[in-house]
Formats: C-alpha cells, sequence, structure tokens
C-alpha cells in the first residue's frame, strides 16, 4: 500500500500543504516531459509517453485522496 499524503507529510514534518504544492508542481513537469514526448515521439528522461501519462493519472489520483 502507498502512503497517504497525510502519511508523507508526518514522515517529512511538513504540512499536508506543502505536499500537495510538490505533487502538483511534479505534475506540471509530467506534463511539460509528456508533451516533449507526444511531440517528438522519442521517450523523455528514459520514460515514454505513455509511462509519463501512467504516473501523471496515479499522481492526481493520489492529490485527490
Amino acid at each position: 500500500m502507498k502512503p497517504t499524503i497525510d502519511h508523507l507529510a508526518r514522515v517529512l514534518c511538513c504540512t499536508e500543504v506543502q505536499i500537495r504544492a510538490q505533487f502538483a508542481k511534479n505534475i506540471a513537469s509530467m506534463i511539460d516531459d509528456l508533451k516533449q514526448a507526444n511531440r517528438t515521439g522519442r521517450p523523455v528522461r528514459g520514460y515514454s509517453a505513455e509511462r509519463i501519462a501512467a504516473d501523471i493519472a496515479e499522481m492526481e489520483s493520489r492529490l485527490l485522496q
């Protein structure tokens, strides 16, 4: 089972808002990578467009917890 955002906040000694903000920044960066992968048809940082899209979906679902 993956840790919840609340659990991450307690372990990392920061607020849930900070964790959510970092998730949002990571998702924005991943969206840029996805756009580049789709535009070039090549992996970005070793990840295919499909893998990046799956990772974005997983992170978004965790944000909505």
